[in-house]
C-alpha cells in the first residue's frame, strides 16, 4: 500500500550503511531527522535490516529493508570480475529489497541516497523503473572505493548507473552532489550527470564553556588529538611509533587518542603506561567528540596523501568549526584548504621526521594558529547540514540551483 501523501513532500532517506546508533550514518539521519521533525516535514528513513535496536527511536525510528550492507563484498572472482559481478548482483539484490519493502514512491518525494554507490544507484534505478512516480533523487557522494578514471571497471560502471537513472525517471529529476570539488569534477565526468560541490553532511553541537568531558592526559602542555575511525588510510597502526618518537622530541606534548573496542595491538597498550597519553576506546557521542575536538590544541592527521586529494577529512573539518588547527600531510584536500587561507594548521611534505618536526612548530605557534582558526570558524559552521538540507528543499520544491552554484568555491 503507497504511504499517505502530503502536500509538503515527504523527505526519504535510502541508507544501508545506517546500521549503529554512534557514526558519520547515524551523526546525518538523526540531525536530518531532528531539522525535519522541527518543521513538521514527513519524514522516513528505510536503513539495514541489521541496524541497531537503539536506531529505533524518534524522530528517525529508521525501517529495516536492505540486507545488503553498504560497501559490502559479495562476488568472488579476478578483480575486473569481482568487481563486475558484485555490482551486478548487489544492484539486482538491492532493487529485490526495496520491491519487498512495500514502500511506494509518490511524484512529490525527495529519496535521499546520503552515501551513494554506483552498485545502490543501479538497484534504485531499477526499482524506479518499475514505479509510476517519478521522485526527485538526491545523491550524495564522500569518498571513492575504487579508482574511476576513463578505462576503469568502476568508471564504467559509474556511467552506466547514471545512464539507468537517468532512464528511469530523468536526469532533470536527480541532483548528485559531492563534498568538495575534486570528487565532484571526477564524478561528473565518470557519471555523465553534473555532480556540484555542496555543504558538508555536518551537525555542529552548540557546546557550553564548561562541558562535560572524559578524562584527559596528565600534565599542561599542548594537547594533541589523533580522533576518528581507526583505518589503514589514516595509518592508525602507525600512531604508537609517531607518538613515541614525537614525546622524545618534545616531552610536554600530550596526546588524546581514540581507538576501537577490539583487542588493541601490544604497540597500543603500552602507550597507556605514559600518563601524558589517553586512549579513549570506541565510537564517542556527537557531543562528547565535539567537546574533546574543542579541547585539543591540534590536531595530527598523518594520513596517506594519495587516499585524501579527493576526499575531506572529518576530524580536519570538526577543528575548523571548533577552532583546533590541524597538522596535516602536502597534496591532500586539507593541505589546499590551508594553503587557500580556508583552514588553520600546518602542512609537512615528507617522511615522519619532517612530520614530527612541523608538529613541533605547530605546538610553538598555537597563539598564532589558534587566532586565525578563530576567524575562519563561522564560515565553516555555515557549510553544514543545515545548508545541505535548504539546497535540498528549495531544489525539491522546483526551485534554482544558482545558490549551490555560487556557493560551492566555498568547497
Amino acid at each position: 500500500m503507497p504511504d499517505a501523501a502530503s502536500p509538503a513532500g515527504r523527505v526519504v532517506l535510502f541508507d544501508n550503511g545506517l546500521v549503529q546508533r554512534i557514526g558519520h550514518h547515524a551523526h546525518f539521519a538523526f540531525g536530518l531527522a531532528r531539522l525535519l521533525a522541527r518543521d513538521s516535514r514527513p519524514f522516513i528513513a528505510l536503513a539495514s535490516q541489521s541496524m541497531e535496536p537503539q536506531l529505533a527511536t524518534d524522530p528517525l525510528a529508521p525501517r529495516p529493508v536492505f540486507g545488503l550492507y553498504l560497501n559490502e563484498i559479495i562476488a568472488k572472482g579476478d578483480p575486473v570480475e569481482r568487481v563486475w559481478n558484485d555490482h551486478q548482483i548487489g544492484s539486482r539484490r538491492y532493487a529485490a529489497d526495496l520491491q519487498r519493502s512495500g514502500f511506494e514512491p509518490l511524484e512529490t518525494d525527495l529519496l535521499w541516497m546520503p552515501t551513494a554507490r554506483a552498485r545502490e544507484i543501479a538497484g534504485l534505478a531499477a526499482w524506479l523503473k518499475k514505479r509510476k512516480a517519478r521522485p526527485r533523487i538526491m545523491l550524495g557522494f564522500h569518498s571513492l572505493l575504487r579508482p574511476i578514471e576513463p578505462g576503469t571497471v568502476s568508471g564504467l560502471l559509474h556511467r552506466m548507473a547514471g545512464r539507468a537513472l537517468d532512464d528511469a525517471i530523468g536526469h532533470d529529476r536527480v541532483l548528485a552532489y559531492a563534498t568538495n570539488k575534486p570528487l565532484a569534477m571526477l564524478l561528473t565526468s565518470a557519471m555523465g550527470l553534473p555532480v556540484h560541490a555542496a555543504p558538508l553532511p555536518h551537525f555542529y553541537s552548540e557546546l557550553r564553556r564548561d562541558e562535560a568531558l572524559p578524562e584527559l592526559p596528565a600534565g599542561d602542555g599542548p594537547l594533541v588529538g589523533c580522533l576518528g575511525m581507526q583505518r589503514e588510510d589514516k595509518r592508525f597502526a602507525d600512531l604508537p611509533g609517531l607518538l613515541s618518537r614525537a614525546r622524545a622530541l618534545r616531552p610536554d606534548l600530550r596526546f588524546l587518542v581514540q581507538v576501537g573496542v577490539h583487542e588493541l595491538d601490544p604497540s597500543f597498550l603500552s602507550l597507556e603506561a605514559d600518563p601524558h597519553i589517553r586512549l579513549i576506546r570506541g565510537y564517542l557521542e556527537d557531543r562528547t567528540f565535539c567537546a574533546l575536538v574543542r579541547a585539543c590544541d591540534l590536531l595530527l592527521l598523518p594520513y596517506r596523501a594519495a587516499r585524501y586529494v579527493s576526499r575531506i577529512s572529518g576530524p580536519f573539518v570538526f577543528g575548523a568549526v571548533y577552532g583546533t588547527p590541524s597538522i596535516v600531510p602536502a597534496r591532500t584536500w586539507m593541505a589546499e584548504r590551508i594553503a587557500a587561507g580556508r583552514a588553520a594548521g600546518l602542512v609537512y611534505d615528507g617522511d615522519d621526521p619532517m612530520l614530527i618536526e612541523t608538529l613541533a612548530h605547530g605546538a610553538d605557534d598555537l597563539t598564532n594558529l589558534h587566532g586565525k582558526a578563530a576567524k575562519l570558524q563561522r564560515m565553516w559552521r555555515s557549510w553544514d547540514g543545515r545548508a545541505l538540507l535548504k539546497v535540498a528543499l528549495r531544489w525539491s520544491a522546483g526551485r534554482s540551483l544558482e545558490e549551490l552554484r555560487r556557493d560551492a568555491s566555498e568547497a
